[in-house]
């Protein structure tokens, strides 16, 4: 019975210390995304590479002049269509309104994994391992 009791006993403190550990991790991310907030200030589309496509993007005067960007995404099968888009809940002088309750598509969203914010994204100054 003693060596039940030892066992959960040491559970208890692995899960306390993965689950300090993984508080923090989300406390730094929340820090880190609060100093950036670049991904709420686009909306990026993932459009099939074609010629014809991206000549008339840069043929189109309007878009250019409104800050829309074309970036490849490191393959020739797809590029990124960039829009300048500032968030409605971003606030310039306290970042995010709602960031305690975003939406789910914002507490997923990884800029680490995005071709055009992976080396902006300030997530990938953790160490999650």
């Amino acid at each position: 019975m003693k060596k039940t009791y030892l066992f959960y006993d040491e559970y208890d403190v692995v899960s306390k210390r993965w689950f300090d550990k993984m508080n923090n991790i989300e406390k730094k991310k929340s820090e880190l995304c609060m100093s950036c907030l670049e991904c709420c200030k686009w909306m990026i589309f993932t459009v099939p590479y074609s010629v014809n496509t991206l000549k008339a993007f840069y043929a189109n005067q309007y878009y250019l002049a409104r800050g829309c960007r074309v970036v490849d995404v490191g393959h020739s099968r797809y590029v990124q269509v960039l829009v300048p888009s500032i968030c409605p809940q971003l606030n310039e002088d306290f970042g995010c309104m709602i960031y305690e309750n975003r939406p789910e598509a914002c507490r997923l969203y990884d800029g680490r994994k995005d071709p055009f914010l992976k080396n902006i994204c300030k997530w990938s100054e953790l160490e999650e391992g």
